[in-house]
């Protein structure tokens, strides 16, 4: 036992070496490894506000509780791969520092309260200027991503109307035609002709009206209330 412990004294210094380059390389390896800045943006959704409702599209007067739900679907939505390719065609910056797709998805992280309608979006990037750069470009685009998305449908619905007004036009002439045609007004095809023309041209101002109560543009219901600067970022613990 004795020469046990004798030998385990004699090699020491070697345990007591290797404690120290270990350390020492500890330390190495930590300084060495580069910094994780963060910066938030937030984003506010307000469903059914003035000037993101129409006829026939979004309601007006919708309640709290239903912005909230639609935070936390847009929340999902942002990090969809269609979305964040969105954001990346939106800003040249960002493919001219490197950053793509993979790169939004990955360092772009969203969050929602349970007492607002609020979307905070925290971005991480080795360098401060890229993670401000990173949450508002996502944060702003998303809110156009949304308004584009808004503009879309209403377009679609001012297309559907004017196509519908088109084809009952043809209607319309096609009965004008047949009662031109006709001898007299006397004759019992006129009162037919007539009622199909009359009840085509009623269904034509109706839709009409539809068209014209509707906006030119629409605003989404998503908006930037805060856009990161220098003084938001922060430094994440080194790994």
């Amino acid at each position: 036992m004795k020469r046990y412990f004798s030998t385990i004294k004699q090699y020491s210094w070697v345990l007591l070496a290797c404690t120290l380059l270990a350390a020492i390389a500890g330390v190495v390896v930590s300084k060495g490894q580069a910094a994780v800045y963060q910066a938030p943006s937030v984003l506010l959704v307000q469903v059914g506000v003035p000037g993101t409702t129409y006829p026939g599209g979004p309601s007006a007067g919708s309640t709290s509780t239903e912005s909230l739900g639609q935070a936390l679907n847009y929340a999902a939505e942002i990090q969809s791969r269609s979305v964040m390719q969105y954001v990346e065609n939106l800003d040249p910056q960002l493919k001219q520092r490197g950053f793509t797709t993979e790169d939004l998805l990955l360092d772009v992280i969203p969050s929602t309260s349970t007492t607002a309608a609020t979307i905070t979006l925290l971005a991480s990037a080795n360098h401060p200027s890229d993670a401000i750069l990173l949450t508002n470009d996502v944060a702003n685009g998303f809110a156009a991503y949304r308004q584009a998305q808004a503009q879309k449908q209403l377009d679609a619905s001012r297309t559907n109307l004017s196509n519908q007004i088109n084809s009952l036009q043809q209607q319309k002439a096609k009965w004008e035609a047949a009662i031109e045609a006709l001898p007299n007004n006397t004759v019992p095809q006129y009162a037919v002709d007539n009622n199909n023309l009359a009840s085509v041209s009623t269904a034509i101002n109706t839709l009409q009206a539809q068209l014209d109560a509707l906006p030119a543009t629409v605003e989404g219901d998503v908006f930037v209330i805060q856009q990161a600067t220098q003084a938001d970022v922060t430094t994440s613990p080194k790994g």
